[in-house]
């Protein structure tokens, strides 16, 4: 029996999504799973500042600007968004967090093929609005 990443080529290799559609699903989920100061909170919570810098270093305002998405991030986020609810939440449930298939499966209350196959269905949505994009 191999690990879930061996399991995740295999399907990746039956199911003939292109490989660019994946890195590009990829980018989106290493942006995504990233370290919130993407989506506007501070790298450091105030008592962290306070705790690392005294009460006067804490309260200095910094000059680090938080991060623009990518052009190609912000595609695949926006096509993910415009998906079926029930495709973009099995996407989510497996590409960003770090649980075996199994237990995803259970706590969306689906089996593991239901889950799986929604994947694949949001995988393929994704490289058709890419793909038609560029048409």
């Amino acid at each position: 029996m191999g690990t879930e990443a061996d399991e995740c080529r295999w399907h990746r290799r039956r199911d003939g999504v292109p490989s660019h559609i994946d890195a590009r699903i990829l980018q989106w989920v290493q942006w995504t799973r990233g370290p919130v100061v993407a989506i506007g909170w501070p790298p450091r919570t105030i008592l962290a500042r306070v705790i690392e810098e005294g009460f006067h270093g804490a309260s200095q305002v910094g000059d680090r600007p938080t991060p623009e998405m990518p052009a190609d991030v912000l595609e695949v986020d926006r096509i993910v968004a415009k998906m079926h609810p029930r495709l973009a939440r099995a996407l989510r449930a497996v590409y960003l967090s770090g649980l075996p298939m199994e237990v995803k499966a259970r706590q969306m209350r689906l089996s593991v093929s239901t889950l799986r196959n929604r994947v694949e269905s949001a995988r393929w949505y994704i490289a058709a609005a890419l793909t038609h994009k560029d048409a």
